[in-house]
């Protein structure tokens, strides 16, 4: 599920719910819905983002594809670093991708304190990895 920090949460096959930490920020790459309950790096989703009660997460979040977050109340949550949401596939299956960009949701309910802030070396994270080639495909045509 992790190789070299890398780690593949499809919705096939769940990771343990490790998405870093502080000391050992990992990138994530989530093929699906995620309910996030903290972590440190830099994480994709390609479902929707769901983040309830005290979750904290320091880095970069990017929900692309379904392009839909939702927070709910009921704690003291944070984000330290940055969001970016974008709707780029249909919302039923196949999700095939859209041809103009549609309308991301950010839907945030009451109760609780949770918040966003802004941080930029958490927002660089991704900077400062070292990446590499797991897999590659050419195709012709």
């Amino acid at each position: 599920c992790s190789i070299n920090g890398i780690t593949n949460a499809g919705a096939t096959s769940a990771c343990s719910g490790s998405y870093g930490t502080t000391a050992n920020p990992q990138i994530t790459y989530v093929n699906g819905d995620l309910t996030l309950g903290g972590g440190a790096g830099v994480l994709v989703v390609t479902g929707s983002l769901t983040i309830s009660g005290g979750m904290q997460f320091n880095g970069l979040i990017l929900v692309i594809g379904q392009g839909s977050v939702l927070i709910n109340g009921g704690g003291a949550g944070a984000i330290y670093g940055s969001v970016f949401v974008a709707n780029t596939n249909a919302a039923t299956s196949p999700f095939t991708q859209l041809a103009t960009l549609g309308s991301p949701q950010f839907t945030w309910h009451g109760g609780g304190r949770a918040k966003i802030y802004y941080n930029s070396c958490w927002a660089g994270v991704g900077n400062t990895m070292h990446y590499m080639v797991v897999s590659s495909r050419e195709e012709m045509y």
